[in-house]
């Protein structure tokens, strides 16, 4: 964004605008279509100029698409062509060398040179330029229409617009006129996010931030800082008043004030002085005829970022963009200058300049689209404290909860100091950048490279390849061959670090990663509870929305209630903590937690003090001061105050009848005084939990208020359903971790859950060492209100036990095992145990039904015959009794919400493989299991039956009874 320190004395140079003829909207770029580029009429001789970039590492797959990120730049009037793309993100520096820190390994990227007038972009008559925010919005949806038709993969890939300085005012308009037009069907675009650096989106609080920010770091002292203070008052007084173009003056006479007094400070970066800058020799004197106030403001702009990326080096940014860029073009017309900023266009928007665009972000975040915001910490003029105020006026729902979160620090590379803190809650993020200033990407190019890949989700992120849901507390390390956990972890970031990686890969054998997930849990109040930046949880686990039930003020009291005075009391009541939330709210008509059925109008209640006029010996009433958040909780609600000498004696006779049901039992009364019942049995009825309150309690309660406290009870004991999918991720990452071979897996489609796969490291071994090839696999229902089928798959051990192998969640059985093993063997179940028989069988079953004949004479016999069954696995089993008993062995786990249900199968998995070990150490004699030994006994027996004449060459022909047939001696 442009300042202007001095008066205007010259008429600004014209140099965005062109007025030649115009010609035809165009699309060219490289042969192999790597890079595209072209202009767009975005209306009659409007043209505005983009260029698009497609990454080498694009890797998309329907779950993970590859996104596009589209650059804006501010100013307003700056080139995001020119300094976006060769000074802070694009793929080549302003040498026109690789920039190992470039967004495209993230993402694809356009750099357009927006709003028209701007760069390469031109009008043929200055009355075209914009003159608000909107008008640019316009065009750029305009622009966006027609690349969509340019580009292949744009409609598939989700858009991000990511904006700089001024660029964040056009993104905030961009992206709602883009989000409503994908809404009314004009533009088949994904809109996934947007995202604000150092965005000046509400001028108002970032000019009331400098003068605390200057004097808090001592470039200004309490004299200037006064004087500072009455000319902010003036620039608030005018925007408060409408008079945008007037504020827009008094912010520039601010920023000269604040420029003189501070000793020249760099507004983009307050730990230097602006003389500093290359730059700063050629700036005029006040009232020189050398170049305007905002060629001045264009000139640091663009130095600033020139001395962060290209120190050392002989081109220079205006060099290059008039020459050999424009040349590689072709389709720039000759007679258009480039320049880094604008005047024409900082000019026309002046209207504008100074109106924020909250709103546009609110509506935003109403739409679900992603927002984020990201500030350099040692920014002034868009500073960070005055980006935190205008997030603070955000009329956002969840904003409440956002602000209480706690911020989470981030690192890059192999530093050790923290680089940036982040914050997010649903679809708003929050970036602290530390170390950086206005321009983060050139400042700070590490973090801020994380971050991109963070915010957009990309598939280049290792950890998203690896199978992980990637987020800002996934660390990723890699032990150094050779090195030990304690000097050897190198944390992987950037690409860089992966090539690393491979460049070992011919000499280490195994390279070991480390995923270390630092999660924090928080309390907060979610309608739909989301560990992680995904848009909103899989329909099948979103909880349904509470619905609050009012207290009925003309409820009366119950008779118990109203006769205190005549009640002794001769013991205490013991007193316990609730421990359980009752927030089902299925609440009955008797079925309430009313503070006003603990006291009586005899009883004066303050604030838990205790009440004068009752004097009572052991017990005591208190009640939270009305209107507070403290809640009414059960035994606490029936303690009463104790004897301060004052008052009557109270007795504790009843004079009133036996009550039955008692409102004060409430559903999370009984939970917290049956929950110990229940975890020594899990499987009580609601009728036998009836029957022990009715035993213990003389109370009858309803049979939807049992299944309510058994229903929480259950919860408290082994979690809740919808929250156990949201940790799969983190229980995934801690089984690798501690359990290294194991594997487990979580497909999602979109954000919704669609299975998921485990594996224990002990089971995969112990099959392949020591099991037969043989694999029985069928499937079970989970029994939770979610469903969903759990595949099995057990093989069989040397001892003809059941041996489980792994296990998943899925949607379907028949079909993925065709899919996945369509060579091996599909076994059914027919009792034929050779071919005569078989054939002799399936005559009898032609003559008595010849459509069932045809019907199995189209199905291979090897897949239900017994006699053709290969001899490969030595097993020739023909039910698949083996996960039919697994899967009663896991029963009780199939009732569990899905996370419980995994941990209670592997722990049963871990005990069976103990006790086998001590029970085959106890039974075992000689070389052969218990279980076969039997069995070759009792073929030992058999064998006395059978008559074998030899034929020679090892065959023999076996006569058993009436049937004999010719057997190999090597089968």
């Amino acid at each position: 964004m442009d300042r202007s320190y001095y008066a205007l004395v010259l008429l600004c140079l014209c140099l965005g605008t062109l007025r030649a003829a115009s010609a035809a909207s165009v699309t060219t770029g490289t042969p192999d279509g790597s890079e595209l580029w072209g202009y767009v009429e975005v209306r009659p001789k409007a043209h505005l100029f983009w260029w698009y970039y497609k990454s080498p590492q694009r890797t998309s797959t329907p779950g993970k698409p590859w996104p596009t990120i589209l650059w804006l730049q501010g100013g307003p009037g700056a080139s995001g062509v020119g300094l976006g793309n060769f000074l802070e993100v694009g793929p080549l520096d302003v040498d026109l060398k690789p920039r190992n820190s470039t967004w495209l390994q993230k993402a694809d990227l356009i750099f357009v040179d927006n709003p028209v007038g701007v760069g390469y972009s031109y009008v043929e008559d200055d009355s075209l330029l914009v003159t608000t925010d909107w008008q640019q919005a316009a065009d750029a949806t305009t622009l966006l229409k027609a690349l969509v038709k340019e580009i292949p993969t744009l409609q598939s890939s989700p858009l991000f617009l990511v904006a700089e300085s001024y660029g964040g005012k056009y993104a905030a308009t961009l992206g709602v006129s883009v989000a409503r037009a994908v809404r009314a069907g004009e533009l088949k675009i994904t809109l996934a996010g947007v995202a604000l650096g150092d965005s000046f989106v509400s001028p108002v609080d970032f000019t009331v931030s400098y003068v605390p920010l200057l004097l808090s770091v001592s470039r200004l002292d309490d004299n200037a800082a006064a004087e500072a203070n009455k000319r902010t008052q003036t620039v608030k007084n005018q925007i408060a008043a409408g008079q945008f173009a007037a504020s827009q003056g008094s912010w520039n006479d601010l920023l000269a004030f604040i420029d003189t007094k501070s000793g020249s400070v760099d507004v983009y970066n307050f730990l230097l002085d602006s003389g500093m800058d290359p730059v700063s020799a050629d700036t005029p004197a006040a009232g020189s005829s050398s170049p305007t106030p905002s060629n001045v403001q264009a000139l640091r702009y663009s130095t600033y970022l020139g001395s962060q990326d290209s120190a050392g080096s002989s081109n220079t940014i205006d060099g290059i963009m008039n020459g050999v860029i424009k040349e590689k073009l072709k389709i720039v017309p000759k007679d258009l200058k480039w320049v880094e900023v604008s005047n024409a266009v900082y000019y026309a928007l002046v209207n504008d300049f100074m109106k924020p665009r909250i709103d546009e972000i609110d509506e935003l975040l109403s739409y679900g689209v992603n927002v984020t915001v990201y500030n350099g910490q040692l920014d002034v003029i868009c500073s960070t404290d005055g980006a935190e105020a205008w997030v603070q006026k955000l009329k956002w729902d969840g904003l409440k909860t956002f602000l209480s979160l706690p911020r989470q620090s981030l690192y890059c590379g192999t530093s050790k100091g923290t680089k940036a803190f982040v914050r997010s809650y649903k679809n708003l993020h929050f970036y602290w950048i530390l170390g950086a200033g206005h321009f983060v990407p050139a400042d700070q190019p590490c973090i801020a490279l994380s971050m991109i890949g963070s915010i957009t989700q990309s598939p280049a992120n290792f950890a998203l390849q690896l199978g992980y849901q990637s987020n800002e507390d996934l660390k990723v390390h890699w032990l150094l061959p050779g090195k030990t956990l304690a000097d050897g972890l190198r944390l992987i970031v950037l690409d860089t670090d992966t090539n690393v990686m491979a460049t070992c890969v011919e000499d280490v054998k195994n390279l070991i990663v480390y995923f270390v997930h630092e999660d924090v849990f928080r309390e907060v109040d979610w309608d739909d509870v989301v560990a992680n930046p995904v848009t909103e949880l899989p329909k099948v686990i979103s909880p349904s929305k509470v619905q609050n039930v009012e207290k009925n003020p003309k409820e009366k009291l119950h008779v118990f209630y109203t006769n205190l005075d005549n009640i002794r009391v001769d013991q205490a009541v013991d007193s316990e903590d609730d421990v359980l939330w009752d927030s089902d709210n299925e609440i009955e008509e008797r079925d309430v937690d009313l503070f006003d059925d603990l006291v009586t109008s005899h009883v004066q209640v303050k604030d838990h003090k205790k009440a004068k006029g009752n004097k009572l010996n052991t017990l005591e009433i208190s009640r939270p001061v009305q209107g507070s958040d403290e809640e009414d909780i059960d035994d606490e609600g029936l303690d009463l105050p104790e004897s301060d000498g004052e008052g009557d004696t109270y007795y504790g006779l009843h004079n009133c009848q036996k009550e039955w049901v008692l409102k004060r039992c409430t559903a999370k009364w009984l939970a917290a005084k049956y929950i110990e019942s229940f975890r020594a049995n899990d499987k009580m009825s609601i009728t036998s939990f009836g029957r022990t309150v009715q035993k213990d309690r003389n109370l009858t309660p309803s049979r939807s208020k049992l299944a309510r406290a058994r229903r929480w009870i259950m919860k408290v004991i082994h979690g809740d359903e919808v929250l156990q999918f949201n940790s799969l991720w983190d229980y995934g990452n801690e089984l690798r971790k501690s359990n290294p071979g194991s594997s487990f897996y979580l497909n999602l489609q979109g954000s919704l859950f669609s299975s998921c796969y485990m594996s224990l490291d002990a089971c995969k071994r112990g099959f392949l060492a020591g099991c037969r090839p043989i694999i029985c696999l069928d499937g079970c229902h989970v029994k939770t209100k979610f469903g969903g089928q759990l595949l099995t798959t057990a093989g069989m051990d040397p001892n003809d036990c059941i041996y489980p192998i792994a296990f998943a969640v899925v949607e379907g059985l028949i079909p993925a095992v065709k899919q996945v093993f369509p060579d091996s063997e599909h076994w059914f179940c027919v009792r034929s145990s050779s071919v005569q028989q078989w054939t002799r069988n399936i005559e009898k079953m032609k003559a008595l039904n010849e459509d069932a004949y045809k019907w199995l004479e189209k199905m291979p016999p090897n897949t239900w015959v017994r006699a053709y069954f290969s001899e490969f696995p030595k097993c020739d089993i023909l039910l698949n009794n083996n996960c039919e008993v697994f899967n009663s062995y896991i029963l009780e786990a199939r009732e569990l919400p899905i996370l419980s249900m995994l941990e209670r199968i592997k722990c049963q998995l871990m005990t069976r493989h103990y006790n086998k070990q001590q029970e085959l150490g106890k039974n075992i004699q000689g070389a052969f299991c218990p279980k076969i030994r039997k069995k070759v006994a009792k073929n030992v027996e058999f064998v006395n039956m059978c008559f074998a004449s030899p034929l020679g060459q090892g065959v023999f022909q076996v006569q058993i009874k009436d049937y004999q047939h010719i057997q190999c001696k090597d089968m």
